[in-house]
């Protein structure tokens, strides 16, 4: 009777180490699909990472570029603000000498206007 109880508590546990075994087995294997898909996930993450670098080093050396132009072009408008800073300097100088010459001219044509007018009335 020993016997048959000693074989029955190893058959049960044997039962139960094969149960444990086959959940241990299929844990395992949960777990290493779940390795392969977060390894594929993260393969997919570097991938857009990779990507999104890439577009992002690309609208950086656009802006570079577009920088470069616009500075350019502000540069280039200095030499053309001075000019013309000049140039109204030189136009305001023209405009005040036509003024007074103007002016000079006005006062010159109304003495001599004056000057026939007395001569008139003295006769």
């Amino acid at each position: 009777m020993a016997l048959l109880i000693v074989s029955a508590v190893s058959s049960t546990v044997t039962a139960i180490v094969a149960v444990l075994v086959i959940f241990i087995l299929n844990t395992l294997r949960k777990s290493k699909n779940q390795q392969q898909e977060l390894l594929k996930l993260l393969e997919s993450v570097q991938e857009l990472t990779g990507q999104q670098n890439k577009e992002t080093v690309g609208e950086i050396i656009k802006q570079s570029e577009s920088y470069e132009v616009l500075k350019a072009q502000v540069d280039s408008l200095f030499p053309s603000i001075i000019n013309l800073e000049h140039r109204l300097g030189d136009l305001l100088e023209s405009n005040v000498v036509f003024q007074e010459n103007t002016t000079n001219a006005i006062l010159i044509n109304n003495n001599t206007q004056l000057g026939r007018i007395q001569n008139s009335q003295k006769k």
